[in-house]
């Protein structure tokens, strides 16, 4: 049975039991449903889409956050930053420079970010984000951005306490020596698959005792 064809109190009801991506899909599908959410037939499931993604809170994945902007978008609702949102994992997606940008603007008191295999971030995504007082950053395998943009944008992550850039293979000891220069309460460093980093960076390290863990590997 097409969802067209239930009385629009029905649709009401029953839509305020989906979650987002359920709603992103079925405005999608759905042109009936679409067109009276765009017509404003149902206020009320609008303003308790986004505070689903307020209350769903501190975590957020690839997965919800593109359904949320993709329902969103689909249903007319105007999007607001959601500060509840304090950590989102990006990893193994196809997230590019321009979502970044807009994750940067809607979540704008993140704090750990994972961009793990992310290989369309370039320098530019990365400068997209550099206004985020984040405290955890992992760019594990993120091999597209220049040495140059990081040792920049450390400037601006004063706040950092943990950060993976395993299998970063442009990293290399002036970057390690930026990097400790401008975060001096790092606690956590994994440079495994740096081949960059010499033994003249790693001795380096030894002068920041409030680092708590490094991983490296047999190759540094």
């Amino acid at each position: 049975m097409s969802v067209s064809k239930l009385p629009h109190n029905c649709i009401q009801h029953l839509a305020q039991f989906l979650d987002v991506r359920d709603l992103a899909a079925l405005s999608k599908t759905d042109r009936h449903f679409r067109e009276l959410m765009l017509r404003g037939k149902f206020p009320i499931i609008l303003i308790e889409l986004n505070e689903r993604m307020q209350l769903r809170g501190h975590e957020t994945t690839y997965l919800e956050y593109m359904a949320w902007t993709q329902a969103s978008r689909c249903l007319g609702f105007e999007q607001k930053p959601l500060m509840a949102v304090e950590s989102v994992d990006l990893s193994n997606s196809h997230v590019t420079d321009e979502q970044l940008y807009e994750l940067a603007r809607n979540f704008p008191n993140l704090k750990k970010l994972n961009l793990t295999n992310c290989s369309y971030v370039t320098d530019n995504g990365l400068e997209q984000i550099r206004w985020l007082s984040l405290n955890s950053l992992n760019l594990s395998n993120c091999n597209q951005f220049t040495q140059d943009v990081l040792g920049k944008l450390t400037r601006f992550w004063l706040n950092l306490e943990s950060i993976d850039l395993s299998g970063c293979r442009q990293f290399t000891d002036s970057d390690l020596k930026n990097l400790l220069s401008y975060i001096p309460d790092l606690k956590y460093l994994n440079i495994s698959g740096c081949t960059e980093i010499t033994n003249a960076g790693l001795k380096r390290l030894l002068l920041y005792p409030d680092l708590k863990k490094l991983v490296v590997d047999e190759f540094n």
